[in-house]
């Protein structure tokens, strides 16, 4: 009877463990509402929009087009930061990059060669 008592004491606490793990993780997650474009030798090559349910999708000129979630390691935001973020692709690629804000200039993404700025 000791045992199985000690067991789902144990078992308990670990699942409680688990929740204040993750609840750690989110509170250090950000998403924001955002549209970036990115310029190739001043053509235009892309949109990247950023929406506040943590989804975001890529499109191209070429008519290339990405979707998934994303979030930002950050609980806010503030001129003259870098924070990375995490973009998880419908394809099941994870791509982890930097968003910048400057403190003069744009909030822009640094995505695969691409700088993507905030309008």
């Amino acid at each position: 009877m000791g045992y199985k008592l000690a067991k789902r004491i144990m078992k308990k606490i670990l699942l409680s463990l688990v929740v204040a793990f993750f609840t750690i993780i989110s509170a250090q997650a950000l998403c924001v509402s955002r549209t970036f474009y990115a310029y190739d030798d001043g053509e235009y090559f892309g949109k990247l929009e950023l929406k506040s349910d943590c989804s975001f999708t890529i499109t191209t000129v070429d008519g290339e087009s990405f979707s998934g979630t994303y979030h930002i390691n950050a609980n806010e935001l503030a001129p003259g930061s870098q924070y990375q973020i995490v973009f998880n692709m419908s394809d099941g690629r994870t791509i982890r990059t930097q968003y910048m804000w400057p403190t003069q200039g744009k909030q822009c993404v640094d995505l695969d060669g691409f700088l993507f700025e905030a309008q």
